[in-house]
């Protein structure tokens, strides 16, 4: 079987031109054969015509955490929920950014691997799932989610959620193997504090400088790249000099770092879409962050640092509006173009999947979305999962809304 989808201007997610009248082909292993004008289309057995709109690859959302279903976060009616009610409420989640548009996610923390296994084996729809399964941090810090005085592991455990304190060299290391023993695809460290950790602050220092450097080094040592929790300067530094593979948020960001950053390759995943909602929340003390947030952005940009989307759900964002980011990017200065190719190529060189997704192109997954409009003139309408009419994943249409 072969499916053709076509009947619209397609966008390749490597910034070249759109294709006015586009086509992609699918072969029955699930992978694109075929990227190009629709007249010139090789035979195929099944046939997706659009009649408008636009083809775009599977978006990718490189900074989720389906643990947690979005709003305000309360940890003690987090760890108090029943079990059964958690794993549903996450599957939930997973359909909903999944209709959204989105084909793979990476989730920074907290989402067990037995979860990442139900996707895998078909039990549950959802996007493919690079997992973090927790962050790690020092004592107190931002992925310390622990109260004072209690004792939470048993509720820890039966909600199979794994945390990874240590102090030291020699601890985040051993936190480091463990995570991966338990299959993590991808190592998120606490470089600051944070915005919603009960024990510290967004200007904190994290893990120290030779913290961080041995968490590189063990996660580098199994072939695994490191995802930075970034919003204080110093934090921003020391992660950057040590060697991680993203910065998440990267408030203060600087131009001097931002030079650092573009020329080790280093990726930065602002998550505006929370950035700018934390800011607005009538009890925050951090309504300078807006402007913060979107100098950082600037300062990337102009340093040519790449740029990928990443939208912290499940902290105030929903689920399933995840392409809000796109939007948010836009405003700080990125254009039409390279929001779409942040969700797409970008996001997955971050993800490391470089040569699976993010772009149509032959011998990649068959990761398709098709979306009503042109995102290049107006790139709200993406922000907006009913504008998202067709999603296919590895060549399966999981789903379908025209009409």
């Amino acid at each position: 079987m072969s499916l053709l989808v076509t009947g619209a201007q397609l966008i390749d997610g490597t910034g070249a031109a759109p294709i006015p009248d586009g086509a992609v082909l699918l072969g029955d292993d699930g992978r694109i054969e075929w990227v190009g004008p629709a007249n010139s289309a090789p035979p195929h057995t099944d046939l997706i015509d659009v009649d408008g709109g636009t083809v775009l690859p599977g978006f990718i959302d490189t900074h989720v955490h389906f643990a947690l279903a979005g709003g305000s976060v309360n940890l003690l009616l987090l760890l108090l929920q029943p079990a059964p009610v958690a794993a549903l409420g996450v599957a939930q989640r997973f359909e909903a950014t999944l209709d959204a548009g989105v084909t793979t996610v990476r989730d920074l923390a907290f989402l067990g691997p037995g979860y990442v296994e139900m996707v895998k084996r078909g039990l549950v729809r959802g996007p493919r799932i690079i997992n973090a399964i927790s962050m790690v941090s020092p004592t107190g810090g931002h992925g310390d989610i622990t109260p004072p005085g209690l004792d939470v592991s048993a509720q820890l455990d039966r909600l199979g959620i794994h945390l990874a304190i240590g102090d030291g060299p020699a601890e985040i290391k051993a936190r480091v193997r463990a995570l991966l023993k338990l299959g993590a695809d991808v190592i998120k460290v606490a470089a600051t504090g944070g915005v919603t950790t009960p024990h510290d602050q967004p200007d904190d220092v994290g893990l120290d400088a030779l913290e961080l450097a041995a968490a590189v080094e063990a996660a580098t040592e199994h072939g695994k790249l490191v995802a930075a929790h970034c919003i204080g300067r110093q934090g921003l530094e020391a992660a950057i000099k040590a060697g991680v593979h993203s910065i998440e948020h990267g408030t203060m960001l600087d131009a001097e770092l931002a030079e650092l950053m573009a020329a080790q390759g280093t990726f930065l995943v602002p998550t505006l879409v929370i950035q700018l909602a934390e800011a607005a929340a009538p009890q925050s003390g951090h309504h300078h962050f807006p402007e913060l947030a979107l100098n950082a952005v600037g300062v990337a940009h102009a340093a040519g640092v790449r740029i990928a989307v990443g939208t912290d759900a499940g902290l105030i964002l929903e689920h399933g509006k995840n392409l809000r980011e796109l939007v948010e990017l836009v405003a700080a200065g990125l254009s039409p173009m390279e929001a779409i190719m942040a969700g797409t190529s970008t996001a997955a060189a971050v993800c490391d999947l470089a040569d699976e997704v993010g772009v149509l192109r032959p011998g990649l997954i068959g990761d398709v979305v098709v979306a009503k409009g042109d995102p290049l003139s107006d790139i709200e309408l993406l922000a907006d999962p009913a504008n998202i009419t067709v999603v296919i994943q590895g060549g399966k249409v999981v789903k379908d809304t025209r009409k």
